[in-house]
């Protein structure tokens, strides 16, 4: 506990220590860190629709490349083209789905403003974008690049679809009030960020999901890093729940086991994103013996 608290005083005060900024002009945020990408949590962000300049999200020398049509050690994967730049600190950037032919190989140490290549559709990408990873190789941690980025403007909340409880009987959606028997039951919530600035339906995850049973904390949930834990990758300070533990589908997931006593069980759930927008749902169930 020690070692991940100091972890994330680290990457608070990271920001006042070195300058960072967004690597491209055009910030569409199109995918989130953490949501489920397959079988496993998405490790970076993917930002922009076009293709644009990507610049260095701070100076940092590049300490791997891989272009799959001039590269001899290129490896075909679902990042295409990427290269990796290192910073003070201990950290690690990673650029992916560059266009082909665009990494400035020419250079070994890129400031602020040089041009790093341009957004493609190189790998795992459909639009032109980038997919940005940071990682902190001090804590071997993988960071939310938007703990270090500047905020950008976003006014919608994320949307909580529907609540459900799964008992042995199978799956019930729950409405404002509802009654059952009393005993264990998991929780199951449908919710997504719809984000900002994207003209079609693009569910992503939210920053934050806490529970409440009764006013008192039962699960939080928070996507700001990941880590290695034996074979799987966890969120970090979220009980190292493990993505197929966490989603069943892509905005469908399982926030746990609550214990229903007899009489009034008062659930609330909060969904957040980065900036605090924040919607929350309450539902009763009156638990019979």
């Amino acid at each position: 506990m020690k070692k991940t608290g100091f972890a994330c005083l680290f990457i608070l005060i990271l920001p006042f220590l070195y300058g960072f900024d967004w690597p491209i002009e055009e910030k569409t945020i199109v995918s989130t860190f953490g949501q489920a990408c397959g079988s496993q949590f998405s490790t970076g962000i993917k930002i922009g629709t076009r293709e644009q300049d990507v610049k260095p999200i701070t100076e940092g020398e590049i300490c791997f490349y891989s272009e799959i049509n001039n590269s001899p050690h290129a490896i075909p994967s679902g990042l295409g083209n990427y290269c990796i730049l290192e910073h003070q600190g201990g950290l690690r950037s990673v650029y992916s789905h560059l266009k082909d032919g665009s990494i400035l190989l020419s250079k070994t140490f890129f400031e602020d403003n040089d041009v790093i290549g341009v957004t493609g559709i190189s790998g795992a990408s459909y639009i032109p974008n980038i997919n940005l990873t940071v990682i902190d190789t001090e804590y071997n941690q993988i960071m939310n690049p938007l703990l270090l980025l500047p905020p950008v403007s976003d006014a919608n909340a994320p949307v909580i679809q529907a609540v459900y409880i799964k008992r042995d009987e199978g799956i019930i959606r729950m409405q404002e009030q509802n009654s059952m028997p009393a005993g264990h039951a998991e929780i199951i919530l449908s919710v997504y960020d719809p984000g900002e600035n994207v003209k079609y339906f693009n569910p992503m995850a939210p920053f934050e999901l806490l529970l409440l049973v009764n006013g008192i904390e039962v699960k939080r949930l928070i996507f700001e890093g990941l880590e290695q834990q034996i074979h799987e990758i966890s969120l970090i300070n979220s009980d190292s729940v493990q993505s197929d533990e966490l989603f069943i589908e892509d905005t469908m997931m399982n926030l746990g086991q609550i214990q229903l006593s007899p009489g009034n069980n008062r659930i609330e759930i909060t969904a957040s994103d980065f900036l605090g927008n924040e919607t929350t749902t309450i539902i009763t169930i009156l638990a019979t013996e």
